[in-house]
This record gives C-alpha cells, structure tokens and sequence, in this order.
C-alpha cells in the first residue's frame, strides 16, 4: 500500500500541470487587434492618398503606360486592404467562455491567416506594385538606350522586392514571438 501511494506521489510530481493563463491570451489578442486596427486605419487613409499623388505625379494619364502603371498599384493597395479588412477580428470580452471549439478554431484560423497575410499576400502586393512601377516609367525611359533602361527597371525592382523580403522576414519573426504562442495555447485548448 505504501509503495502505491509513493507511485502515485511520484507519478503526480513528475506530471507537469499545462496551464494557460486565458487572462494573457485575451489580453494577447486585444492588444493585437488594437493594432490591427490602428494599421487598417493608416492603411485606408494612407493608399487613396497615395493613388491621387500618383495621378498628379504621373505626367500624363492619357499616356497607356502611366495609367496601367498606376491601375496595376492601385490594384496592389486595394488587394491589400482587402486582405487585411477580410482577415480582421474583433476584440474579446473576458466574460466570454473559452469552452467553445467552434471559436477556437476561428481564432486559430484568424492568426494563421495573419501569417499568411504576410508571408504569401505581401508578395502578391509587392510583384504588382513593382510590376505598376515599372509599366508606369516604360514611356519616361524609352528616350535610354535599351542596356539603361533594362538596368534602371531591374535595379528599381530589385530594390523593391529587397526590401519587401528583408520587411516581411522582419515581421514573420515576430510573429514567431507573438502569434505562435497563442496558436500554441489555443491548440492545446482545443485538445483538452
């Protein structure tokens, strides 16, 4: 009888208790929505901004290229917007029980859409901005001989797309310290 109740002891004691902290993970999840939010709204104020400085930059919309140039980007920012809008979520109530499967499955998609959104939508976003950039400056570069303008197309593009990849690297490790967690946490809700 002794040596069971050691067992048991030991047993219990090696036993790790999985404790999640619903306070901090709703706190997590507000914290992100908030700024979410503050960058949907920058966002959406930002990109039309940005179109009608193109259209007064631009030096001629009547030109094909400048306007496909400047139709391609705008397709970009709208697609992007679009991307953040469908992925957004609302913020959570403490009072709200944690209980229900169905709503940590939709948690769990709404993170890892987020990384999606960074990971696969960012570069949909980048390839048609630079490709609008470099349609919009066929016409300003065609007085170059064909070696510069071939250069002056890959050396903007190339820059671009550097630093999209360095920005997006950038943000997927810290969504490796603040999104992987509570997907991590949510999953083992979910298994319990």
């Amino acid at each position: 009888m002794k040596d069971d109740l050691n067992n048991w002891k030991e047993l219990y004691q090696q036993k790790k208790a999985k404790g999640i902290d619903t306070n901090a993970l709703l706190a997590g999840f507000n914290k992100m929505e908030k700024k979410h939010r503050r960058e949907r709204i920058f966002l959406t104020i930002v990109f039309p901004v940005t179109i009608l400085l193109l259209i007064n930059v631009m030096p001629s919309i009547s030109n094909m290229y400048y306007l496909g140039g400047v139709i391609l980007m705008s397709m970009s920012m709208l697609y992007l917007l679009w991307m953040i809008y469908r992925n957004k979520f609302s913020t959570i109530e403490v009072s709200q029980d944690f209980t229900n499967k169905a709503f940590i499955e939709n948690k769990i998609s709404k993170l890892k859409n987020r990384i999606l959104l960074t990971s696969r939508d960012m570069w949909i976003y980048a390839i048609l901005l630079v490709l609008g950039i470099n349609v919009a400056y066929i016409e300003a570069l065609h007085y170059f001989e064909m070696p510069i303008r071939i250069l002056s197309h890959a050396g903007v593009s190339g820059l671009m797309l550097g630093g999209f990849y360095f920005g997006i690297k950038k943000k997927l490790k810290e969504y490796d310290l603040e999104i992987i967690p509570m997907i991590e946490q949510l999953e083992s809700l979910k298994a319990d």
